[in-house]
């Protein structure tokens, strides 16, 4: 317990820090650049009280004061000189209107640098570097322990984090120079974001700042030299004689081009690690599945579960590998793997009784336990090897059907969920890489479905790789079907019961000859809904009464993932009356929500009279780790009622676009109420819902509490459904 003494002192010391801020929230000011080229500190000259104003400041920016540069401002290719070495301001705002703005030193030798206390909101293209010649950098020091980066076209020298903060990237971040952090209290989260950098670095090799790099592509030129965590970033080293340090990664891609690139002396620890280029590990790693494209040098004991090995002329050292499920070899006769041991290395392979390898050229590898070792025919020995038997083995061999992916003998929307349940694995690449409808020979990857189904089926051209190019062979082979053997599988294991499967549409009437658009919505109304990674249903409908040309099933963007980062796909069959769609995550992680997901589109037919049906069937939700969960599909039926349609042309417009305090909508052919909401890119609601009356001419809409970044409002009525992309900086 805390002495009072103690007590009162710490009060004393938040009471300072929160009157500290508070006054220099209360004496900030906007500095608005005006006057083209010019030197930061000529405030008499440059820094007006208003947008284009003649009435200037008397000092110039602190770090308490706003910055604004727009088209009042600067013309393409004018200069801004920092003539101090450290210049301030809080948030600097660059707006879409200005192009190609440069900040510079008066010489092209010394560094200045602007520091931030707040965020960072560059719009269109800037420039800040000299490559090594020198340039402006960027101290972040954020006085409400938050900064936000938005600058998608820029480059900038270097970075520097200043003290304990969040730093959060709403757009790509190029940085000619180096991110260096100065506190172990800093959190820095690429949200995703592209992100390159000379290296990731500290001063103090003591610190151990959090950096999250989520899905990111990094660009490395040098170094990682602090401790990092990811999804699945994929890390690009381009120059010559980089190296991280300790790593862990749900999964992690390393691309290198120079030789030595990829080289590490700290542990990765990773559940799947994939290496395209040259890399070079001198730590104790501990890998789910190692996936080699080009080159591997592992110069300490190496401990996976999977290692496939697809890079001919290339070679795979170690000195240990201890490989816990399968080993595969991925070549063809002449493109050998150098397979060397050092000194010489070991190979324990458990739990396979029969280890088939071929295409090696192998020296110096003893091979340990149990195991049956092979080496094929396309092998050689070139020395040093024990518990070989180099002669032909036979891998198993099976017929893939392109696009009957759960191998049910039948292609259709269900095949879907399988491709983003097993999305970036990779195994054999088939002698024959097309979706021709014709069983494929294919050898057995090494991974297999919760279904026992083998991860190959998902692999439909045959390219060695899971990728939304395999989702073509669903839509060009839809709905057929084969005569090869089924195969042993059994049904996905059961996770529970899940959500409701609804129609979300409040009316219970349909106008013959009208449009209409139903949303689709999983989870409990106003509850968090359940976990879900991937959704597959079909709808029938009574084509006596709807259009059946007129159905479509859409996917805006949703809770469950953006469109970006969505497989999908839609099927109406217009003789049956049946439209199959299905939705899937591609990166392996559930999401947690509830709402709308897709929109069924149909057009009643004039003259329709009675109840009108709409009935889910074959419905099947999976979760990330291909468990099944039971789905509660509630069906909707609506009566016919005679009317006038609302069939007028609706449009949707922003302005200003972008923008960042309020946005005008204007609508032209609105004849109903209307629902106006906005999403951000992983399909949240980010504002309250607004009803807009009919025949809205302009509505203002508040948007300053958005953060910079890109979004997506939606202006819905009963029948139409239009949208429009929206850029906040």
């Amino acid at each position: 317990m805390k002495t009072p003494a103690i007590f009162n002192f710490m009060n004393s010391i938040k009471l300072m820090v929160f009157f500290l801020l508070f006054s220099l929230s209360v004496n900030a000011s906007n500095y608005y650049w005006v006057g083209g080229t010019g030197h930061w500190n000529d405030f008499s000259v440059h820094w007006a009280t208003s947008s284009g104003g003649t009435v200037f400041h008397t000092a110039p920016p602190s770090i308490a004061d706003d910055v604004f540069i727009d088209s009042n401002s600067v013309v393409k290719f004018d200069t801004i000189f920092f003539d101090d070495a450290i210049s301030y301001c809080r948030d600097l705002n660059v707006d879409a209107n200005t192009d190609s703005i440069y900040f510079e030193t008066p010489s092209a030798n010394p560094y200045s640098f602007l520091q931030l206390g707040g965020n960072l909101n560059v719009v269109h293209r800037t420039f800040w570097d000299h490559e090594w010649m020198g340039g402006v950098g960027l101290y972040l020091n954020p006085t409400n322990f938050q900064t936000t980066l938005f600058a998608p076209e820029s480059r900038f020298q270097q970075i520097q984090i200043l003290d304990s903060c969040k730093v959060l990237m709403m757009s790509e971040l190029s940085v000619y120079g180096g991110i260096l952090f100065d506190s172990s209290g800093i959190s820095f989260l690429t949200n995703n974001y592209d992100l390159s950098c000379i290296q990731l670095s500290s001063w103090d090799p003591n610190l151990t700042p959090e950096i999250k790099l989520g899905t990111s592509n990094v660009e490395i030129g040098y170094s990682i030299e602090v401790p990092v965590d990811a999804d699945s970033a994929h890390l690009i080293f381009n120059s010559f004689g980089t190296y991280l340090v300790p790593l862990n990664a749900d999964k992690i891609t390393i691309d290198s081009t120079a030789q030595i690139n990829g080289y590490t002396w700290t542990p990765i620890k990773a559940r799947e690690l994939i290496i395209h280029g040259y890399f070079e590990s001198n730590a104790v790693d501990t890998i789910g599945k190692l996936t080699l494209f080009f080159s591997g040098d592992f110069n300490a004991p190496l401990v996976c579960d999977t290692i496939i090995l697809t890079n001919p002329y290339q070679y795979f050292a170690f000195s240990t590998v201890v490989v816990n499920n399968y080993i595969a070899t991925i070549s063809t006769p002449g493109n050998q793997i150098y397979f060397n041991g050092s000194a010489p290395g070991t190979l324990l392979v458990n739990n396979m009784d029969t280890v088939c390898l071929d295409y090696l050229k192998m020296s110096g590898v003893d091979a340990l336990g149990s195991a049956v070792y092979y080496a094929g025919i396309f092998s050689d020995d070139d020395g040093g090897n024990t518990g070989w038997s180099f002669t032909s083995c036979s891998p198993l061999v099976s017929l893939v059907w392109p696009g009957d992916v759960n191998n049910d003998l039948i292609v259709d929307n269900l095949d879907l969920l399988l491709i983003g349940a097993g999305y970036f694995y990779t195994g054999d690449i088939r002698d024959s890489m097309s979706t021709l409808y014709m069983g494929h020979a294919s050898l057995d990857w090494a991974s297999t479905y919760a279904n026992l189904v083998n991860m190959k089926y998902g692999d439909c051209n045959g390219d060695g790789v899971i990728f939304t190019d395999d989702t073509l062979a669903i839509s060009e082979n839809y709905g057929l079907t084969h005569p090869a053997f089924k195969g042993n599988t059994t049904p996905f294991p059961f996770s529970g019961i899940g959500a409701p499967l609804y129609f979300d549409y409040p009316g219970s009437t349909l106008t013959p000859g009208a449009s209409y658009s139903l949303p689709i919505s999983y989870g409990q109304t106003g509850g968090a809904g359940d976990m879900l990674y991937g959704l597959a249903f079909s709808i029938i409908y009574d084509t006596t009464q709807i259009d059946p040309s007129s159905v479509l099933v859409t996917f805006p963007p949703s809770w469950l993932a953006d469109t970006a980062d969505l497989l999908r796909m839609q099927r109406n069959d217009s003789i049956l009356g049946s439209v199959s769609s299905a939705l899937s995550r591609i990166d392996q992680n559930n999401s947690t929500g509830s709402g709308e997901i897709a929109s069924l589109h149909f057009t009643v037919k004039p003259g329709s009279t009675g109840s009108i049906h709409f009935d889910f069937i074959r419905t099947l939700g999976l979760l990330a780790n291909q468990s099944q969960i039971l789905l509660q599909p509630i069906s909707k039926t609506f009566n016919a009622t005679t009317g006038f349609a609302d069939n007028q042309p609706m449009s949707l417009s922003l302005w200003p676009n972008p923008a960042n305090e309020t946005i005008t909508i204007r609508s032209a052919g609105l004849l109903q109420e209307s629902k106006l909401r906005i999403f951000d890119t992983v399909g949240k609601l980010v504002s309250p819902e607004t009803l807009l009356p009919p025949s809205a001419s302009g509505t203002t809409i508040d948007i300053s509490a958005l953060v910079p970044g890109v979004y997506m409002v939606e202006l819905q009525t009963t029948t139409q459904i239009k949208t429009q992309r929206l850029i906040v900086y």
